[in-house]
């Protein structure tokens, strides 16, 4: 039925069709309906970057076949892909990881992304990616397309940092939310930031906001919002301001906080970045404002009344150590994960007294069973910490900044073809490759039959998507 509408479709209007059969062997009618809507509206836009793309070439005098990297990491060309757009959902992802196995000489490894909001996380097996199984969620739908599993944490460089509720000592919480750095907001704001900084040093009790600033966005304008929102918004009265001359209630904060997730309002606050300031381990941004507000964070209380921290060089250790503490336990789900088991045992409390080595009676020891390799601008600050907490060997490669241009040079034409096989009673075999079944009555004939068909397929597949030399493999 869908081959005779295409047909139809295709003589009338003229218009490209998209076949939910095309995308998808599985059954399932609302997430193959959801599929095929989100690739017909892909299909315009696929079709415009390709053209742009080949005249970019053309003008280069570039004569070359074109190929399109899919959300599983493998390559297809042009022509392939435009009947298939939804297929390259995800495919930054997929090409970066494909790259970092590569550039690390790595078949097998631990691939963690870290940028300034996320890490991103993916183990590889045999230079490929594990694909989710259940398909790729866009836009808050679920779909039949392979895409390439990643494991996503809210840790980064500006991942903000808290006092854990009634800590005893420098114990702290790292994200997930992002906030801007100090260091990065004196950048525009220097005079103010250090003014208030030093003044809040000389201060007697530290407040609770001490080195903590807003900003308004802007989204602020017109933007919709209830009383305690629009006071918090209105305290704002210059460029940036502390959170303390905004915020004066418990309301207030839980305000702030949505104002912030909204993106109405952006909070700069103390940051791994900034403790990387502090260690001399960075120095992108602003020294001095880093250790500033080192200075004022350390001077927090914990449940005793006590500083947190003497130095703005202890609070940056602990800083630094909590960011490396959570990403072993983040790398560790994604591993236990990937070998089939629960990757909730990463925050078990056995695996915290391996992690942190608190056990006397018994030795408790977890790891990494690959190399991990890291990637994202901070990687080469945290990583090598990271990889001596959990034993195994760490590579930030030297060209990681284009680790996604390498996994598209690098990557292969791969493609799939499923042909099922039912059992609708005792001794019949149904052979669905399309068209009408094929019926059998035994059950080694059927599965031989399936082969043919599958290889066939696969065949055909292959050639569409631009291999001219390839291998098949039938499971």
């Amino acid at each position: 039925h869908e081959l005779a509408a295409r047909e139809l479709i295709r003589e009338r209007p003229g218009k490209p069709v998209t076949c939910s059969h095309v995308l998808s062997a599985s059954l399932g009618g609302p997430k193959r309906g959801v599929t095929a809507l989100l690739n017909a509206r892909l299909i315009a836009m696929i079709d415009d970057l390709v053209a742009t793309t080949g005249g970019s070439l053309a003008e280069r005098g570039i004569d070359a076949p074109m190929m399109i990297v899919r959300g599983n990491g493998s390559l297809v060309s042009v022509d392939f892909v435009k009947e298939r757009p939804v297929e390259t959902i995800l495919s930054g992802p997929a090409a970066s990881l494909v790259g970092a196995a590569h550039l690390a000489d790595a078949d097998d490894a631990v691939i963690a992304d870290i940028g300034g909001t996320t890490t991103d996380i993916a183990v590889v097996r045999d230079g490929m990616p594990p694909f989710g199984a259940d398909g790729a969620t866009v836009g808050g739908h679920r779909t039949m397309v392979e895409a390439v599993l990643m494991h996503t944490h809210g840790l980064g460089g500006d991942s903000e940092i808290r006092l854990a509720d009634r800590a005893v000592g420098s114990q702290l919480e790292v994200g997930p939310r992002r906030v801007v750095p100090l260091s990065l907001m004196g950048e525009q704001h220097g005079d103010l930031l250090r003014n208030e900084l030093r003044a809040r040093l000389n201060d007697e009790i530290p407040g609770a906001f001490d080195g903590m600033f807003l900003q308004r966005t802007a989204r602020a304008e017109g933007a919709v919002l209830d009383r305690n929102e629009q006071a918090v918004v209105d305290a704002i009265d210059k460029p940036l301001v502390p959170v303390s001359q905004a915020v004066a209630t418990s309301l207030q904060e839980r305000a702030m906080r949505r104002l912030v997730s909204r993106a109405i309002l952006r909070l700069a606050a103390f940051t791994p970045t900034d403790a990387s300031h502090v260690l001399g381990d960075q120095t992108t941004h602003d020294p001095e404002i880093a250790r500033l507000g080192a200075a004022v964070f350390a001077r927090r209380r914990d449940r005793y009344g006590n500083d947190i921290a003497e130095t703005p060089e202890a609070i940056s250790d602990a800083v630094v150590a909590a960011l490396v503490r959570r990403s072993a336990e983040a790398l560790l789900a994604a591993a236990l994960d990937r070998d089939g088991l629960d990757d909730a045992l990463a925050q078990s409390a056995l695996v915290a007294a391996a992690l942190d080595r608190t056990s006397r009676s018994a030795r408790i020891d977890i790891g990494l069973g690959a190399k991990l390799v890291g990637l994202g601008a901070p990687a080469a600050t945290y990583y090598p910490l990271i990889g001596d907490l959990l034993g195994t060997e760490v590579e930030v490669p030297a060209d990681a900044d284009v680790a996604n241009a390498i996994g598209a040079v690098v990557g292969k034409v791969r493609v799939r073809a499923e042909v099922p096989v039912t059992a609708p009673r005792r001794g019949v075999y149904r052979i669905h490759a399309g068209g009408e079944p094929e019926t059998t009555w035994e059950h080694p004939e059927a599965q031989a039959r399936a082969e043919e068909l599958a290889r066939a397929a696969a065949v055909v597949k292959v050639q569409a998507a631009g291999a001219k030399e390839f291998e098949v493999e039938v499971a």
